[in-house]
């Protein structure tokens, strides 16, 4: 049975691979850039969270997983990236055990989140952790390009503003790091969206003068 940081670096490449060679035009979002900054979000969260060496590396094989069903699909996304990932573990002869940590990883990040643990509770975290990044309005904004060209329609600023709000307003972090570190910004953020939101409005206003 090879080792789980054998399978780690395998995991790595042969998704990055998929997002090269796989990407539909239309995810702008749900790419390899999103992937790599999860993973990486994954890792420091499980080390402030003081997870153990083997459940970081599940945790890392799970993150490098979670969206690649989007190559595919958008609705039920999840329940094929777990598919994929088990097709592909257990031809590297993963243990069982390891594999239903992964897709519990990867079952636990479908909206609403639902985590069963904590090392779920750090990958839901990290799946979100752009909500407290310093640059949320430039990574949202590829977000928003996705979701328009999927819907085929254009959404106001308003309107994207206003989702952004709802939502950020309605999600917590699970983990101790989320709620002491990634709040700080996350709660900047807020505030930013809000103001645009007053000064968009107050625009709106104007023009219907």
């Amino acid at each position: 049975m090879p080792k789980i940081t054998d399978i780690l670096k395998e995991v790595k490449t042969h998704t990055s691979k998929l997002f090269n060679t796989q990407l539909p035009e239309h995810l702008h979002y749900h790419n390899f850039t999103h992937t790599s900054y999860v993973v990486e979000s994954a890792q420091n969260i499980g080390e402030a969270e003081g997870l153990q060496e083997t459940e970081l590396y599940v945790l890392g094989i799970a993150a490098w997983w979670h969206d690649i069903g989007y190559l595919h699909v958008s609705e039920g996304h999840e329940a094929l990236s777990q598919e994929l990932a088990i097709e592909y573990l257990r031809k590297k002869k993963t243990s069982e055990k390891i594999i239903r940590k992964v897709t519990g990883c990867i079952a636990a990040t479908k909206m609403p989140q639902s985590p069963q643990n904590h090392i779920e509770e750090v990958i839901c975290d990290a799946d979100l952790a752009h909500l407290a990044a310093k640059d949320f309005m430039k990574r949202c904004s590829f977000l928003r390009l996705e979701w328009e060209a999927m819907r085929g329609e254009t959404m106001s600023e308003l309107e994207w503003l206003e989702i952004n709000n709802n939502f950020m307003n309605k999600h917590s972090y699970f983990t101790d790091y989320g709620k002491k570190v990634l709040n700080i910004q996350k709660k900047k953020n807020i505030q930013k969206i809000n103001r645009l939101i007053k000064a968009e409005k107050e625009k709106i206003s104007l023009n219907s003068k």
